[in-house]
């Protein structure tokens, strides 16, 4: 569901002859990095238990998307 939003924020604020290098450098990044996350939210799930680690990083999520609302240039982009 975040695609859209992303490749229409990057196509308004970049150049056109960039938008490609950065959407494709932007999914390259974000796909190779998937391995050291489940690597990492699995060895804390078999230290902390399931349910546990499911609450911490949902917590977390919610705060970052909380901190970034904070932002007045975000709540205000059109």
């Amino acid at each position: 569901m975040k695609l859209p939003y992303l490749f229409v924020g990057l196509a308004l604020m970049l150049p056109a002859e960039s938008f490609g290098r950065v959407a494709s450098l932007d999914l390259m990044f974000s796909f190779a990095l998937l391995p050291v996350g489940y690597l990492a939210v699995g060895a804390i799930a078999d230290k902390l238990g399931g349910i546990f680690t499911i609450g911490l990083f949902s917590t977390i999520g919610m705060c970052i998307v909380l901190g970034v609302l904070c932002v007045p240039h975000i709540r205000r982009f059109q």
